[in-house]
């Protein structure tokens, strides 16, 4: 079953694992799209961590380039993964797979985390009539309780089948009249 729709997040997290901050989220409708916002946010944090200085607004601000080689330097890890379309390609392949992909890159002070997961969303017919079962090796679903009679309530008799995995309440076979 491949999943509606894509759950994205951007998160910070201290270096010490003290906080965790969200920066950012967003439902995507595909995997091209969860990819996409990913990107997006990829290369908002790498501009935000280490902006151009040869842009025209900074151009006149006083700033200074640090040497810091010995500490981890989060930006070209995220912008080399935005350039990897080879490996964007698998990430989506994981997606439509049904499996949670994440990147993460660090710096002295935080951990930042893009991830995106597929969520699975089981409609009313599946979780009402359960799922294949190794009773039913052709994958057919269980049928569906019979119709309530008219003039009778339908939560009136009601029991908890066995064959059901949640534990699902459905209209008894028989009743008391």
């Amino acid at each position: 079953m491949q999943a509606e729709e894509y759950w994205c997040e951007l998160t910070g997290t201290a270096a010490d694992h003290s906080s965790d901050t969200l920066l950012g989220s967003y439902l995507a409708s595909s995997p091209r799209l969860a990819i996409r916002w990913m990107r997006d946010q990829a290369i908002r944090v790498a501009e935000a961590l280490d902006p151009d200085p040869t842009r025209a607004w900074y151009a006149h601000a006083p700033l200074c380039e640090v040497q810091a080689a010995h500490l981890p330097d989060p930006c070209p890890r995220l912008r080399a993964w935005v350039r990897n379309l080879p490996a964007q390609e698998e990430v989506m392949n994981r997606l439509v797979n049904g499996f949670p992909y994440s990147v993460t890159a660090r710096d002295a002070t935080a951990f930042y985390s893009l991830s995106a997961r597929p969520l699975a969303m089981l409609f009313a017919t599946q979780w009402r009539y359960g799922t294949p079962s190794a009773a039913s090796p052709t994958g057919r679903h269980r049928k569906p309780p019979a119709p309530v009679p008219a003039g009778r309530p339908h939560f009136e008799a009601a029991r908890t089948t066995g064959d059901n995995p949640i534990g699902e309440v459905c209209p008894a076979a028989s009743s008391t009249k």
